[in-house]
């Protein structure tokens, strides 16, 4: 079962700040878009294939 991405943000976000209202969700949110969005970061090394 492949989920779009925007479905895996959502639960993400749901997860780690379901509880924390509005705010709580949009910080959780920005966190994880800046991971993702770092060229050579955590999330580009796995999406490449590359362990380190």
């Amino acid at each position: 079962m492949a989920y779009s991405e925007r479905e895996l943000l959502a639960r993400i976000v749901q997860c780690e700040a379901g509880g924390e209202g509005d705010n709580g969700m949009r910080a959780v949110a920005s966190v994880v878009m800046n991971r993702v969005n770092v060229p050579d970061g955590e999330y580009a090394r796995i999406s490449q294939g590359r362990k380190y």
